[in-house]
């Protein structure tokens, strides 16, 4: 007859940053898994953490001992990495960068939940997974305003934006129109900026 299974202890906590995020940036979070003292060691350790649909895998950092395999950059999927003996006292930290995508929208709670589990016996299954959620509050690359609280007197100190006085009328339906040195704020414009144009 086999031997029993071993009895182990394994646990694992999750955690998120930046919380609130903005849609189009990268979570990290941070997944710790433990064996802790004193135990047996665990046979035939796993680690799942299949990633929210709001989000892309960017990358994944393991420490030795430990392989994995991972949807590729920018898909979606499933991290699922795994270890033929996980000795007790170690305490193995993994990474997993994930980009929210830039439609989500804000007030998502984005929530990531990973798992650990082995062929030992497990003797507290209640801390066999782990949670995290994250906020979607902003938009990557939008404009933030210089304002006070509604209702309370503001002021906006120092130039903030940039000008460009135009040169020439623009014709019905063009899609551009020719504009004169930049006045205001000192930096130019970049591709992905927020124009406003205004005719008068």
């Amino acid at each position: 007859a086999s031997a029993p299974p071993v009895a182990v202890n394994l646990g694992i906590t999750k955690t998120d940053t930046p919380d609130p995020v903005a849609a189009g940036a990268n979570i990290t979070y941070t997944i710790t898994v433990n064996n802790p003292a004193g135990g047996n060691a665990a046979p035939n350790a796993s680690m799942i953490d299949t990633l929210p649909g709001e989000t892309t895998f960017q990358s994944l950092s393991v420490p030795a001992g430990w392989t994995c395999s991972t949807p590729r950059v920018n898909g979606a999927g499933t991290i699922s990495c795994t270890r033929p003996t996980l000795p007790a006292n170690p305490t193995s930290v993994l990474t997993v960068v994930a980009r929210v995508a830039a439609s989500t929208p804000l007030a998502t709670v984005v929530s990531n939940t990973a798992t650990v589990a082995s062929d030992g016996l497990e003797s507290n299954p209640s801390n066999n997974s782990a949670t995290a959620t994250t906020t979607v509050s902003a938009i990557l690359g939008a404009p933030s305003c210089a304002t006070g609280a509604l209702g309370s007197p503001s002021s906006i100190t120092g130039v903030v934006n940039a000008y460009y006085p135009g040169t020439a009328n623009a014709a019905n339906g063009a899609t551009s129109i020719t504009v004169g040195t930049r006045l205001g704020a000192a930096t130019d414009i970049a591709p992905g900026d927020l124009l406003l144009v205004i005719q008068m």
